[in-house]
């Protein structure tokens, strides 16, 4: 067999095809496996969101693992400290660009929790500009615990210096905004999205609980790729293994 092979010049062909067809059924058998992690992920927010919210304490959060933090109800009470609020920014929502407010809560009891009041249009950045949404005193919060990931390669760099954030470095405005803390108080990778109350601004609410699951699909392009492959080789080495074309093989 393996001479008939090198006769026709089909060794290599074929030794990258099983290469590439190994390749390719990794890929879509690793979508495959993704798109049952990303189903049970999606039950499980649907279960967790709906469960009666518990008393933020950022002691737990560091017990309790990145899994079981994410999208667990809370709440949380303290004071906003407006002054240190930071503006990371966001994608246009219903054609509208702008910002989500993140603000210190302040509690006597323990380390400030960054919350994500909600989102204000561009001409409402400034702190100046929506002087009705400086709460004041101790206030009650309601809302989503968020873990902060890694931004993604295309994700532009913060810059704290200014004030614009691309992705919420809770640990970055921590340090900008309480330069002189103890570090022992940094937060936690966790921070609150607030839920809405009312119709000012900020407006909270942000979190987006729709997960899109589009796994299936792509385990499909890939096992298709793999399909192709096999069909592209078995046309050339049917083509090759003609009789008129091993002869011109085996004479060149």
């Amino acid at each position: 067999m393996l001479s008939r092979l090198r006769q026709v010049g089909l060794v290599w062909p074929t030794i990258f095809t099983i290469v590439g067809l190994a390749v390719l059924v990794s890929l879509g058998n690793w979508q495959w496996q993704r798109m049952y992690l990303k189903e049970d992920l999606i039950d499980a927010i649907a279960v967790r969101t709906k469960a009666e919210p518990v008393a933020f304490d950022q002691r737990a959060m560091i017990d309790l693992p990145l899994s079981e933090r994410e999208y667990l109800p809370v709440v949380a009470r303290g004071v906003f400290d407006h002054s240190r609020e930071k503006h990371v920014y966001a994608a246009s929502k219903r054609g509208q660009s702008g910002w989500h407010i993140f603000t210190p809560l302040i509690r006597p009891d323990d380390r400030p929790v960054w919350v994500n009041r909600g989102f204000v249009p561009d001409r409402l950045k400034e702190l100046s500009q929506r002087k009705a949404g400086q709460t004041t005193g101790t206030v009650e919060i309601r809302g989503l615990v968020r873990v902060v990931k890694s931004p993604g390669y295309f994700v532009p760099d913060n810059d704290p210096a200014t004030n614009i954030w691309y992705w919420p470095d809770v640990f970055g405005m921590q340090r900008t905004a309480f330069p002189n803390a103890d570090p022992t108080q940094a937060p936690t990778r966790t921070y609150i999205d607030a839920e809405r109350s009312g119709d000012g601004w900020p407006r909270g609410g942000t979190t987006v609980l729709r997960l899109e699951n589009k796994h299936f699909g792509y385990a499909l392009t890939w096992f298709g790729l793999a399909l192709t492959l096999i069909g592209v080789f078995l046309a050339f080495a049917l083509q090759r293994l003609r009789p008129g074309d091993s002869a011109s093989a085996s004479q060149s």
